[in-house]
């Protein structure tokens, strides 16, 4: 049994990994990679993926909204080792008819205090 792959540039997990990239393997990517749309909102212009990985740097967490599959919300918070490298992502994924603030707050801040957990155990500290 294979695997599915993903590309970096749509859903939460995959775009928190590819902003933990340093800035020249995003452009290594970028210029050799080709974007296809799984959905309407799926990012494929280069600016705007730039733009995503910003944000995504500043915030500390990653959203998806219909970006992979249509009807379906995800978030996902980072993942340290100790030398203070991204290693993997924790994400949740969640039905958009219930992706309200609210719940989007709830699952945000529960996803992140277990990845700071998961963290710590493998040696991270801030």
């Amino acid at each position: 049994m294979s695997g599915d792959r993903s590309p970096l540039y749509a859903g939460a997990s995959n775009k928190l990994l590819l902003a933990a990239m340093s800035d020249a393997e995003i452009e290594n990517y970028l210029a050799n990679g080709s974007f296809r749309a799984f959905t309407e909102n799926t990012i494929v212009d280069r600016a705007s993926l730039w733009d995503e990985v910003a944000s995504i740097r500043r915030q500390g967490y990653a959203e998806s909204n219909s970006e992979k599959f249509l009807g379906g919300a995800s978030l996902a918070a980072p993942i340290y080792n100790a030398e203070r490298h991204i290693i993997a992502a924790l994400s949740v994924s969640i039905p958009i008819e219930r992706f309200d603030d609210a719940h989007k707050q709830r699952c945000l801040a529960r996803i992140i205090e277990a990845a700071h957990s998961i963290s710590s155990e493998l040696g991270y500290r801030l």
